[in-house]
């Protein structure tokens, strides 16, 4: 899925507020006063969520994602250590810690990819609302 700028997703709710039904023929010109309520009314709520609630919660799950990423890396070096001991099988000193960080990788790469599903998840949600709101100014 292609990203699309900011100045063309911009370009595009414009041109779609003016091609809404009444926002030309509105009283008052090409934005009356009844055009200029229902676009403040949307526009703060649209731009809450696009410019303040979606960076802050993608800027959290990228944070999450790029920590759950070190941790992986470090337990996978800490693995590296083990490799050496695991020829003495079972007897080795180190056969229950590093069976112990085998299942920690696993869980660490589990939640990163849960991470980067929410990731996408949000990037959905907001295409979703964009239509969304673009469908209610075509209205």
């Amino acid at each position: 899925m292609a990203r699309v700028s900011r100045v063309s997703f911009c370009t595009g709710l414009i041109v779609a507020a003016l091609n809404a039904p009444g926002v030309l023929a509105a009283e008052g010109g090409l934005f009356g006063a009844p055009a200029v309520r229902c676009i403040a009314a949307g526009g703060a709520a649209v731009h809450e969520y696009f410019y303040v609630e979606f960076p802050r919660r993608l800027l959290a799950v990228e944070q999450a994602v790029r920590l759950a990423e070190a941790e992986v890396a470090l337990i996978s070096r800490r693995l590296e250590t083990y490799e050496p001991a695991r020829s003495f099988g079972r007897y080795g000193a180190t056969y229950t810690a590093d069976h112990a960080w085998q299942i920690e990788l696993l869980a660490a790469q589990q939640r990163l990819e849960q991470l980067r599903q929410q990731e996408a998840e949000l990037w959905r949600e907001r295409r979703l609302a964009a239509e969304r709101w673009a469908l209610q100014l075509t209205r």
